[in-house]
């Protein structure tokens, strides 16, 4: 999947527009279009003076101008005014027009609170299946991406063929952006249900489980690099729970950004995110680029050279 149509809303506030850097570092990557989008949401508690509203709506539009100016004239750019609830308006604006990614900040107008992500953004997240780039506003707000940046970035990687669907995207930005990938798998530690400590048998077989696990690991790591065009890191990590040892590497790597698929190996259609990625959205600290992967109807079972065969046709693609 590539990501030919970025759609960008604004709300007017500093926080918000602080993420066209990113949008304008993914356009240039995947020789996207963006479209900028503002929402006029009227007061629903007083009657709407029609002069007033004309007014609103020539500086939301001199508004989205100046932020379109502010952008590279190499790219495609356009913006569009819309008027209603700007949760709704988003939503369908994005369905209508085919939107392939959704640029968001985590807070918007409201300012930056004690939460990671504010009411609108969540709701824009939950409510759609479309791919998303969340940008922390407090990293927004510290530092200003551009070219010459080299991004972090943490692809965490579960085995199976929906988390795969990261790698084509991933592997265009690093080589369009300087960016630096890492590869992670979290080797969850075995338990063992028992009301006693375990005994040194126990030990002993998780032991080798841990062995065994961490072994196919590499070996899956040394065949995805086969595969791919570019220079990857990889890191076998393992850890008590998947979610916390991901966050923990996300710190001790200095990481600038996760890449996930909205599911990976257990994730469930009925939901629009994985639990992993739903924590990550949640309570990460870092910005999130969320791509939505393979339903599961349209998977196949994963034989021997099913996934090398899906691997090389998405990359050449």
């Amino acid at each position: 999947m590539m990501f030919k149509k970025i759609l960008i809303p604004l709300d007017g506030s500093e926080l918000a527009t602080s993420v066209l850097p990113y949008g304008q570092l993914i356009a240039h990557a995947m020789k996207g279009e963006i479209t900028l989008l503002n929402v006029l949401e009227p007061d629903a508690t007083t009657h709407v003076n029609p002069v007033d509203w004309e007014l609103r709506k020539i500086e939301a539009t001199n508004y989205l101008e100046e932020m379109r100016q502010t952008l590279d004239p190499a790219l495609a750019i356009h913006h569009q005014l819309l008027e209603g609830k700007p949760v709704e308006r988003i939503i369908e604006y994005a369905y209508q027009n085919e939107a392939d990614l959704l640029v968001l900040c985590s807070h918007g107008r409201g300012g930056v609170n004690d939460w990671q992500i504010n009411g609108m953004g969540q709701k824009i997240i939950q409510r759609t299946d479309k791919s998303v780039f969340l940008i922390r506003a407090c990293e927004a707000a510290d530092h200003e991406v551009n070219a010459h940046d080299t991004l972090r970035i943490l692809v965490p990687l579960d085995g199976s063929q929906r988390a795969e669907t990261v790698l084509p995207f991933a592997t265009t930005l690093a080589q369009q952006s300087q960016a630096e990938l890492l590869f992670v798998h979290v080797v969850e530690q075995p338990s063992i249900l028992q009301r006693t400590p375990p005994t040194a048998a126990d030990k002993e077989l998780i032991d080798q489980l841990n062995g065994r696990n961490q072994e196919e690991a590499e070996e899956y790591f040394t065949y995805l690099k086969s595969c791919l065009p570019i220079d990857v890191e990889t890191k076998v990590v393992v850890g008590d729970n998947v979610m916390s040892t991901l966050h923990d590497t996300v710190r001790e790597e200095a990481i600038d950004l996760v890449l996930f698929s909205a599911h990976g190996r257990s994730g469930i259609d009925q939901w629009p995110y994985g639990s992993i990625v739903s924590n990550f959205i949640q309570y990460g600290t870092t910005s999130l680029l969320i791509v939505q992967d393979l339903s599961t109807t349209q998977q196949t079972p994963k034989g021997e050279t099913e996934a090398p065969e899906l691997l090389i046709n998405a990359l050449q693609s």
